[in-house]
């Protein structure tokens, strides 16, 4: 889970750090812990997000991860994730 949602008191054993960066908007990046579990669904409900207007991605586009997908294990300790609005080709 991310560290608001994991009850850790502060100990960070066994969880990565991320930097969130938000694509095309004013929000500044955001620094998050996730552990072994966390998908991207919770990172974004984490980040106050709604999971179906926005998605979490490497930085390319065909690198955009699913919303029930596990990030724990695709994801470096100090790794950089792209947060970006849905757009709906032809709408």
């Amino acid at each position: 889970m991310t560290k608001k949602r994991n009850g850790n008191n502060g100990n960070t054993e066994g969880l990565k750090r991320l930097l969130v960066k938000f694509v095309g908007g004013e929000k500044e990046p955001q620094e998050v812990l996730i552990g072994p579990g966390t998908t991207t669904a919770d990172l974004l409900r984490e980040l106050d997000l709604n999971t179906n207007n926005f998605s979490l991605g490497k930085g390319q586009a065909d690198e955009v991860f699913g919303a029930d997908e596990a990030l724990y294990p695709q994801l470096d300790d100090g790794g950089l994730v792209y947060a970006s609005s849905q757009v709906i080709a032809g709408q």
